[in-house]
């Protein structure tokens, strides 16, 4: 990180380890805490302002850096804005968020996108009718 970039943590700030926005302001970066729960995930109102957000700063052409604890935050952030916002197929969406670290909000991500039992097998969408699990990718 250097001068200008900005750092997005996706944590309340009781679940800081150290004063994150102290640090980044000494090094003059811009710091924007906009907490991520299951409980705001859920909400529409609450996800259209993050990707206004997410739009806003990824127009810049400095870094961003968008953080939570362990990436799951991001992921989830991430595949719901792609989908929701950026009209990507749901199913791209969770294989992008996937890559960025969703692993525990992957439910509650497919459940706000209304997925329903869909699978991607040998790059095609497969519904939960599917029988064969062997080539199952899991998505």
């Amino acid at each position: 990180l250097s001068d200008g970039d900005t750092v997005i943590s996706l944590i309340t700030k009781e679940d800081e380890t150290f004063d994150e926005e102290r640090f980044l302001k000494r090094m003059n970066c811009k710091f924007i805490r906009y907490p991520i729960d299951d409980i705001n995930l859920k909400n529409e109102q609450y996800r259209k302002k993050l990707y206004e957000l997410y739009d806003k700063v990824l127009r810049k052409e400095k870094t961003v850096l968008i953080h939570c604890r362990s990436s799951n935050r991001v992921g989830a952030t991430w595949a719901l804005y792609l989908a929701e916002h950026k009209a990507e197929p749901n199913i791209n969406a969770v294989i992008e968020g996937r890559k960025l670290g969703m692993k525990k909000m992957e439910p509650l991500v497919k459940e706000i996108l209304k997925m329903k039992g869909e699978k991607i097998k040998n790059g095609y969408f497969h519904d939960n009718h599917e029988k064969n699990k062997d080539e199952d990718y899991g998505c």
